[in-house]
């Protein structure tokens, strides 16, 4: 109900395009929000007290983790105007071509084992952000369809091509940046429905902490005096995984959102747990690593400098999928800060 509260405010407010959502359509995506939420796991307050040990030592190019470049990923072909600022028009016909590429992908198309969507027309495609941002060839856009998708959200990215490189094929990794490339996660990131608040442009946004796994980034960036976490899955992840973007205030303990990778449709799959923001300092001491606990599984440490923090964890072919996980804050010696937090309630 959020998501509908937040379109009559923008039609309210006369700054945007009317309301043209199907209430029905939305009311089907909050009951698929209450379901992600139940699938992340929310790891708050903290309780009993252990004694742990940070085993790497903690260095800041830890913060940027993954790997940090990506096959495939591209720059599309210039132009000689490709300075000049688009139209919404001009995006939506760029990007026709492209963003059908979606339709083919269990969470855009059909749904998984059915035929890919047919094409919508174009006239049913905009591009939401374009009274807020100037979009250029090689910008990356979000574009929506007025009718609902089965799968997923409206948003469907794209990176602008020239005039006569509409067809040209882009790898949807291109969408999921690597750690050091900071413009294209602003970009995405940019492009992202905000959970709480308005649309945000972070383009230029300093990014502060990242890392990457397979199907998934979490970021850390920082504008002015403000901090936002973001997490960018693969286009074609579950919904369980969704581009989120927040603003992160410093505070006393992690949370740790959780998903599944789509791509194998029977036996074990690929358990996603990641997180990014801001620690305030715990007893008058900074906080220098956190150490994740996940049932059944080995723990892993998240190094932390100056409070800010990103990490991305996959457990491949996780039985029972998503398990209950909790943490504990160190100090630079390794020593115990607070106590550890309870488990999260999610099951193995």
């Amino acid at each position: 109900m959020t998501e509908l509260k937040h379109l009559l405010d923008r039609a309210a407010d006369g700054t945007d395009t009317p309301l043209r959502t199907d209430p029905v359509a939305l009311l089907h995506r909050a009951r698929s929000a209450r379901r992600r939420h139940r699938a992340r796991v929310a790891v708050g307050a903290l309780s009993a007290v252990t004694a742990l040990a940070v085993a790497t030592p903690l260095a800041a190019t830890q913060l940027r983790g993954g790997p940090s470049t990506e096959p495939g990923a591209l720059t599309p072909a210039a132009s000689a105007s490709g300075d000049a600022t688009l139209s919404e028009s001009e995006v939506v016909a760029r990007c026709y071509e492209q963003v059908q590429s979606y339709n083919a992908l269990a969470r855009w198309g059909a749904g998984a084992g059915l035929p890919p969507r047919s094409k919508l027309p174009i006239e049913t495609y905009r591009a939401p952000n374009s009274r807020r941002y100037d979009y250029r060839v090689g910008d990356v856009a979000s574009v929506e369809s007025a009718e609902m998708d089965s799968f997923g959200s409206f948003y469907r990215l794209c990176l602008i091509p020239a005039t006569g490189h509409e067809s040209d094929p882009v790898p949807l990794t291109t969408f999921v940046p690597a750690v050091d490339d900071d413009a294209m996660i602003a970009q995405v990131c940019s492009e992202t429905e905000p959970q709480v608040g308005q649309v945000r442009n972070l383009r230029g946004a300093e990014v502060v902490a990242a890392q990457r796994g397979p199907l998934l980034l979490a970021a850390l960036l920082r504008q002015g005096d403000d901090y936002y976490a973001c997490s960018v899955p693969h286009p074609d992840n579950t919904d369980d995984m969704d581009h989120t973007i927040n603003l992160a205030t410093p505070q006393s303990h992690v949370v740790v959102q959780a998903g599944v990778e789509n791509g194998k449709p029977t036996g074990p799959v690929d358990a996603y747990y990641y997180a990014a923001g801001r620690l305030d300092e715990v007893a008058g001491a900074p906080v220098a690593a956190i150490r994740i606990e996940i049932r059944d599984q080995p723990t892993f440490t998240v190094p932390v400098q100056g409070g800010e923090f990103a990490f991305v964890h996959v457990v491949p072919d996780s039985p029972g999928g998503i398990h209950g996980t909790r943490y504990t804050l160190l100090d630079a010696d390794g020593d115990t800060l607070g106590e550890p937090s309870t488990w999260s309630d999610a099951q193995g």
